[in-house]
């Protein structure tokens, strides 16, 4: 599936946690385990994020999958 969603901005830490109910812990083994999970990109210095519409696409996708198994 094409990643066809509009550019949104940079999600950080606090928003993953409050738009997505991912904490950090989960984020970093998702990154470590799910080849589709989005890379984080750096911000400044330590600080990083996720481009949002990546996050809306793995979401969306795993939606998709999850209906397609029940």
């Amino acid at each position: 599936m094409l990643n066809t969603y509009p550019p949104r901005g940079i999600a950080r830490i606090k928003d993953l946690e409050r738009e997505y109910g991912l904490g950090r812990v989960q984020a970093w083994r998702l990154q470590r385990d799910d080849k589709d999970f989005p890379r984080r990109v750096p911000i400044i210095g330590k600080t990083f994020g996720w481009y949002r519409h990546e996050l809306d696409f793995y979401f969306d996708l795993k939606r998709e999958k999850a209906g397609e198994q029940t």
